[in-house]
């Protein structure tokens, strides 16, 4: 499955100096990310998603300490 091929060689630096990022990666989980992982060298993480409506079902179901979590899906092209 393509979602194995994705990785951060620099996500564990970054939990390394930044151990909320590890919280973050397990409440993406939580509400069902498909594949949660640190985008460039972090702070910030990233869930991916079947489609959008369980993107955004998956914002509204975490926690509040989350509750800026941004949605957002490719732009199709015409």
């Amino acid at each position: 499955e393509y979602l194995d091929l994705l990785g951060n060689d620099l996500e564990q630096a970054a939990i390394s100096l930044r151990p909320s990022i590890a919280e973050a990666l397990g409440a993406l989980e939580e509400v069902g990310a498909r594949k949660a992982l640190v985008t460039g060298s972090g702070p910030t993480a990233v869930g991916l998603f079947d489609d959008i409506a369980a993107a955004d079902a998956a914002a509204m179901a975490l926690p509040p300490r989350y509750a800026h979590a941004i949605v957002s899906a490719p732009q199709r092209l015409r």
